[in-house]
């Protein structure tokens, strides 16, 4: 059937796909099929019924009919040994996985899909053959794949995991709404990697040394966490809603980081001694965890929670912001006292910072239970009230 013209096409009840041109004329009709995937041992079939589900036939997955529209809720070949793809690309499938198999490339998949998972295929090299445009995109355990050239232009979720020799993210989808990038050793920067993305993660990739290539805004979250090379933001997003920093052993400076972000989170990098070039704005700013943090010299000054806690070397205040609603600095076990905070301003926490005359000693999780309870015996709405909006 000769597709040529087609500019759209429309379902017809019962099983009936219309084909149009840009004229709105009808083009041709196709029958839609419903199937079902039914593997015995190695071999796939896929067993077809009519519009009020009546048993059809049952076609080998190598000697499917052409002239037939096929829905598929689900097709799995996988750990079916294969070394190229069947040719199912007319299938219309909403699910398709052909992990664990010998194919090098893609060729064959069905081309309107919703979501492909391509994992544990030793022999990938390209992902030439996927379908320009998918919901869900997944592509891990692949050792050979160097790049992304010929997987899906366009989609809303694309996740690339483990692919030990992927040095390149080039033939990355544009566009996307969430975009994972996790344990890629042989990934130095992100040329190449989406341009627009809501959510955008680069997770445990040891040799990541530049966040080059980083969308400049990211409507949501940007998060970069675990990747032990990487010494500064630069290249980073301009703009983010959330912006996550955490584990990065080597981080030493907070240079690239965006001006202005709701939540700034920086936790948990070994090697930060201060937060020069970090944000200047931010309702959330939470520097916690951070064992050689000495200073808080570049702290942003407009913040309306201040949260740094668990700082090891942490002995002053000064440089913290001025006018933050709420500060939470508990178990810090250098800070000396709380003299740069505004007496007027509300210290939510500094328990358990024993250099502090009469700081609070937090309790356990079973003492605040077993208050907890007595409050609900004794009636105390006030506590009750306390403890959940405080979580003490």
């Amino acid at each position: 059937m000769n597709l040529e013209n087609v500019k759209y096409y429309h379902f017809v009840l019962p099983g009936i796909v219309q084909y149009f041109d840009g004229n709105n004329k009808v083009v041709c009709e196709q029958e839609l099929i419903r199937g079902r995937c039914h593997k015995i041992g190695k071999k796939v079939f896929i067993d077809c019924f009519d519009a009020n589900n009546n048993f059809i036939a049952r076609y080998d997955i190598y000697k499917l009919p052409t002239d037939k529209i096929i829905e598929v809720p689900v097709l799995s070949l996988v750990n079916c040994n294969l070394a190229e793809l069947p040719d199912v690309s007319m299938l219309r499938v909403r699910e398709f996985n052909c992990s664990g198999n010998k194919i090098s490339n893609l060729v064959g998949c069905p081309q309107t899909v919703t979501r492909i998972e391509c994992v544990h295929n030793d022999n990938l090299t390209s992902l030439r053959g996927a379908p320009a445009s998918v919901y869900e995109f997944r592509c891990g355990y692949c050792p050979k794949l160097e790049n992304l050239i010929g997987g899906p232009s366009v989609a809303a979720s694309c996740e690339i995991w483990c692919n030990d020799k992927l040095e390149s993210l080039a033939g990355a989808p544009e566009r996307v709404f969430s975009f994972d990038l996790i344990n890629c050793n042989a990934i130095k920067d992100l040329t190449g990697g989406p341009k627009f993305a809501r959510d955008y993660s680069v997770r445990d990739c040891k040799n990541l040394v530049s966040l080059a290539g980083a969308p400049e805004e990211v409507e949501d979250t940007f998060t970069v966490a675990n990747n032990p090379n990487l010494r500064n933001l630069i290249g980073g997003p301009k703009s983010a809603d959330v912006y996550v920093v955490e584990n990065n052993s080597g981080i030493t400076g907070l240079e690239g980081a965006p001006e202005t972000v709701g939540k700034f989170s920086c936790r948990y990098n070994d090697s930060l001694q201060d937060l020069v070039d970090g944000p200047k704005s931010a309702k959330i700013y939470d520097v916690s965890n951070n064992p050689r943090l000495k200073s808080l010299r570049g702290c942003a000054e407009n913040v309306e929670v201040f949260i740094a806690r668990s700082c090891d070397k942490l002995e002053t205040l000064e440089y913290a912001p001025k006018n933050a609603k709420e500060y939470i600095v508990n178990r810090n076990p250098k800070l000396k006292n709380l003299a740069h905070i505004k007496p007027d301003k509300r210290v939510i926490d500094y328990s358990d910072c024993p250099m502090i005359e009469n700081a609070p000693k937090q309790l356990s999780h079973r003492e605040k239970c077993d208050k907890l309870r007595q409050a609900y015996i004794d009636n105390n709405q006030e506590f009750i009230k306390k403890f959940y909006s405080n979580g003490k």
